[in-house]
């Protein structure tokens, strides 16, 4: 083998030994320039006109045979098959198909590779990061360095060209390194290429400000700014300049101590937002498979990326660490969505959502919401296990979500593991096999392979002075890898009996195991039937107890605290040292998805056992709600989202199995935690279907089934349903009346109330939450009193009652202050914040909805930030700031949709529409009010719609309509809807028409309006 290195000093050698002896330096400058130019033989009289120009032809040639006897001795050429040079009587030419290496080739090679590589950027490819890394070990320095062939002007000017070229392409590729590691915040790496180029180019300007920029992101402000006084020395001795503009920028952001810094020649950006879980392991080979899924991930035209394996076969750990090598590089985030634990495609798209901490909120569905959500976003979406919900072939509701991403989101990409394709024309797909492991037949270097990295890693975890000390314990090491087909799973189930019995019992165990599961069960695959031998034979070496425990687990899903197990915890430690059990940073304990069917298929062939571990799961699971649902509505609200949130799968289960067996006790514990949680969270839709399945099972004449009703009719009336909402909180007001359950009629009223306000219905609201408040007051009930407190301010202030308003809203403020209820807090500030509006208090409503804004910012309510957004831009209207209040407005509509809240994005093109009236822009103002009406009659919110009806009527008065503008206007005074603020804007247009025109046609104008149909006039037009 012949390698020439010919970047930096020349080095060659032959097998490994150098190749010394050269007549010349002239010869070993001829054999680079026949290794570099090997593409075309050159004639011997070309070769010898540029080595000896200033000899004679004769002279020259005979030097030539010289050189080429020289080389052919000292590469042993005759003998070498191939030859490294072919030779004939008139051409010389390096030989390509000889077993050699030139590193100028390669450098160049993986150059190239990285330029036209197929991906989003080459700062974010990680392929491009290896290739171009590859490339720059091979530059030791100037192309054959220190090499010189006097009297030859024709090589000097070949080596400068050369020499040139390979530098401005090693300049390239650091640049290409300091920028891809400076994004992904690994400063260290990509200060180390940024003072290679200083190295290389110490007149390269761009690389000091790469230098001064990481030095500063180090907290070394000092060495950044001496990085500058070496540039400024640097630039005058080389090149009698000054630092450029964006050098001295940059200088004097660093010396001000500015953050963040800002420079086009280094990508500063702040990492994106990431769930991912934490691991506990150290993720061990797969260099390949991770490169070539990088590779996949930042290639345009792959929109979907699957790997596909058996299980135990190391997808989601793979999934997981990809996702991780990925964060820098989305702009808005990698986020990780557990599938394992979901029983029904139908909560994909919560699962997901979850996943994203989007709250859903509005009448939208939520695939609806969602797609809005991710339509302008660029991200990573990896859903793990999606294979349990592909169902018998014949579901195609989770491959249709997935199509409906691709389709309405452009920049999100997928990655999905599953044990089968999913089927869709735009998925790649990824075979993922076990870890790589000895053959039986070849001799290798065993602890090189994976699959032995794992076991030995995994066995030092039971055994911490574990070693594989003799050649037998590896041999049997290397058979249990090939027996578990070097499945990560079935390697550290086997890993961890180390502890017990030596290695050979181990294998010898599983080998039993395979044997007979070969005889009983020749329907398991092939592929499979290996890892079923393991956890056969790790089921076997349990205890009873051990057994039964680990029977009663598989009943969770998603992980399980401590305190829910049906085991003490020296038997969950026992579980996790065999490596059935995985137990988190967080303290929760984890099965593997196989080994939880494993489970579940043993404890499902003893019906009493699974009665019982279903039982107790449900009982404790309603316990658990029954614990945190006063924090819910108190001062750990934050905290309570949080330990549901990590239980909701549990939660899930535990709720159906009560409504199948119909356990009323734990559907009492249950239920008002759950209304809670899926409230704030925005699950609306499942929320519904969970309270309707769960009243369809119970009795329907107690005050359980009145109590379901009512929480169905809460998530009723949050889609939009308000028909339907109303009449099941009449049916269960009328229940609780029935049995005298005085204190359980608050909520129902208060959420007719509420439909009412929505409707402008505003006696009846008063009625509703007065009767309500009243009771609430008698039983202590502080939640539900603040609740009515809030509405009956509300309506207050629409009906312009402000002093009533503020008392009402003041003390649900108090009530709020003393629960600690945080939600409470933000929503009464809004509220009382609005009524300042309604005073002309302005400073005091920016305080208002300031305060509310920091509690919401702290808490992630992003509905009521929506609504704050709208209201500060109502603040900017009264105080003639336009163009701010039409910034607030669009930026409210932009989060309405996103939220998919319909009404919100009715109100917030309401408000647009009326400063398109404000600035004259009239035709924009038209569809704007349009569009409000129309989104308010489809909720049937005669407010929203009554106050872009007075918008209406100022057109037509614009357009010199006014009659019919007088009658609109008085048709809005009119209406028992119309609220305090839209009368303040109708009135003026009222007096000012009723002036304008003579007086018998604005009585006319008048009196038509107080007979005008409201469902005539919409119609009109919307037509």
């Amino acid at each position: 083998m012949l390698a020439l290195s010919l970047m930096g000093q020349p080095l060659i050698t032959l097998d490994g030994d150098p190749v010394t002896g050269f007549v010349s330096q002239k010869a070993s400058a001829l054999l680079a320039y026949l290794a570099v130019e090997s593409d075309q033989p050159h004639g011997r009289p070309a070769l010898a006109h540029i080595f000896w120009p200033d000899q004679t032809e004769a002279v020259a040639r005979k030097n030539l045979r010289d050189i080429l006897f020289n080389l052919q001795k000292l590469l042993r050429n005759r003998d070498a098959n191939p030859p490294y040079l072919i030779i004939t009587r008139h051409t010389i030419q390096f030989n390509n198909d000889s077993a050699h290496s030139l590193d100028s080739k390669a450098f160049t090679d993986w150059m190239t590779a990285s330029e036209t590589h197929c991906h989003k950027q080459i700062e974010t490819c990680r392929l491009c990061a290896h290739r171009l890394q590859q490339a720059i070990e091979l530059y030791r320095g100037d192309f054959l360095s220190g090499t010189f062939v006097s009297g030859s002007a024709t090589f000097e000017h070949w080596l400068a060209l050369n020499r040139e070229r390979l530098q401005q392409l090693a300049l390239e590729g650091l640049n290409h390194l300091a920028r891809f590691h400076a994004r992904r915040q690994e400063f260290t790496q990509a200060r180390r290429f940024a003072q290679r180029q200083v190295e290389l180019a110490p007149w390269l300007e761009i690389a000091y400000r790469q230098l001064m920029a990481l030095s500063a992101l180090m907290g070394q402000r000092g060495a950044a700014l001496a990085q500058f006084e070496t540039c400024r020395q640097r630039l005058a001795v080389e090149l009698d300049v000054p630092p450029g503009p964006e050098t001295m920028a940059l200088y004097e952001q660093i010396k001000a101590g500015r953050h963040p810094l800002t420079t086009a020649s280094l990508p500063i950006i702040s990492p994106p937002p990431r769930q991912i879980p934490a691991q506990t392991t150290t993720f061990l080979g797969r260099k390949q498979e991770q490169l070539a899924i990088a590779d996949c991930l930042q290639n345009p035209d792959c929109r979907m990326l699957t790997l596909v394996g058996p299980g135990g076969s190391g997808k989601t750990r793979l999934a997981i660490q990809a996702a991780a090598d990925e964060v820098t590089n989305f702009e808005h985030g990698v986020f990780f969505v557990p599938l394992a634990a979901l029983e029904s495609a139908h909560n994909l798209p919560l699962a997901v959502a979850e996943g994203l901490n989007l709250a859903l909120i509005g009448n939208k569905p939520p695939q609806t919401q969602l797609l809005d959500y991710m339509r302008e976003k660029e991200m990573l979406l990896v859903l793990d296990n999606f294979e349990g919900l592909m169902g018998d072939g014949r579901q195609t509701t989770a491959p249709d979500f997935l199509t409906n991403i691709l389709q309405n989101a452009p920049r999100v990409a997928l990655l999905i593991t599953s044990r089968q394709p999913v089927g869709l024309q735009a998925e790649r797909l990824f075979d993922l096999e076990g870890l790589s492991y000895p053959d039986a037949d070849v001799q290798t270097d065993f602890e090189r392979c994976d699959a032995i990295q794992l076991f030995l890693e995994r066995a030092c975890w039971v055994q911490p002075n574990f070693k594989a000390e003799s050649e037998e314990t590896l041999t049997a090491i290397a058979a249990i890898c090939r027996l578990a087909e070097g499945l990560p799973l079935g390697i550290e189930l086997a890993a961890a009996w180390v502890r017990e019995m030596t290695s050979h019992e181990i294998l010898e165990g599983m080998i039993q195991s395979l044997d007979t599961l070969a005889t009983s069960r020749r329907d398991v695959p092939p592929r499979h039937r290996s890892l079923r031998a393991t956890f056969a034979y790790s089921w076997d070496m349990l205890s009873l107890d051990e057994q039964c425990a680990f029977c009663d687990l598989s009943v969770f899903r998603g992980g399980f605290v401590a305190e829910a197990a049906m085991a003490d915890k020296q038997t969950l430690s026992a579980l996790v040292e065999k490596s059935l059990l995985r137990r988190g940073a967080d303290g929760r304990y984890q099965i593997h998805e196989l080994l939880r069917q494993f489970g579940d298929e043993k404890l499902r062939q003893d019906p009493a056992a699974e009665l019982a571990a279903r039982d107790h799961h449900c009982a404790w699971t309603a316990s658990f709600l029954q614990e945190w649902e006063p924090h819910l509505k108190g001062g750990r609200q934050l905290a309570a989202l949080t330990q549901i949130g990590s239980e909701i799968e549990n939660v899930r289960a535990g709720w159906h199995w009560a409504v199948a067996q119909k356990k009323e006790k734990e559907i009492v514990q249950s239920a008002p935690a759950v209304t809670l949680f899926y409230d704030t969270r925005g699950w609306f839709q499942e929320g519904w279907e969970m309270f309707n399945q769960a009243a369809a099972a119970m009795p329907d004449s107690g005050v359980l089934y009145g109590r379901l009703r009512a929480y169905q009719a809460a998530f009723a009336y949050r889609i939009g349903d308000y028909e339907q909402a109303h009449d099941l909180f009449q049916q269960s007001l009328a229940l609780f009346r029935r049995l005298k359950a005085i204190p359980e009629t608050t909520y129902a009223l208060n959420g007719l109330a509420a439909i009412a306000t929505f409707r402008g219905q505003y006696a009846e609201v008063k009625q509703h939450a007065a009767e309500s408040l009243t009771i609430a007051q008698k039983t202590g009930d502080y939640y539900e009193e603040a609740r009515s407190l809030d509405i009956l301010g509300i309506v207050a202030r629409y009906e312009g009652h402000m002093q009533d308003a503020k008392t009402y809203l003041q003390a649900s403020l108090k009530i709020h202050e003393r629960l600690g209820n945080q939600f409470g807090l933000a929503r009464s500030y809004n509220h009382l914040g609005n009524a300042a509006v309604s005073e002309g208090a302005y400073e005091e409503a920016l305080t208002m909805f300031s305060n509310a804004r920091e509690i919401s910012r702290a808490i992630n309510y992003r509905f009521l930030m929506a609504y704050l957004l709208n209201n500060l831009g109502n603040v900017a209207v009264h105080l003639q700031k336009h163009q701010e209040a039409s910034s607030y407005f669009q930026e409210a509509l932009t989060h309405f949709k996103e939220l998919g809240d319909q009404f919100g994005v009715g109100l917030a093109q309401n408000n647009l529409g009326h400063i398109g009236l404000l600035t004259g822009d009239d035709e924009e103002a038209e569809k704007l009010f349009r569009a409000a009406i129309q989104a308010g009659l489809s909720m049937q919110s005669l407010a929203l719609v009554l106050d872009a009806l007075v918008g209406i009527a100022a057109l037509r008065s614009r357009e010199g309509q006014k009659i019919e503008a007088l009658a609109l206007a008085t048709l809005i005074l009119h209406h028992p809807a119309t609220r305090s603020e839209t009368k303040e804007k109708a009135e003026p247009l009222s007096a000012e028409l009723t002036e304008t025109l003579p007086a018998e046609q604005a009585a006319a104008a008048r009196s038509q309006g107080e007979t005008l149909s409201f469902t005539e006039v919409t119609a009109a037009i919307l037509s």
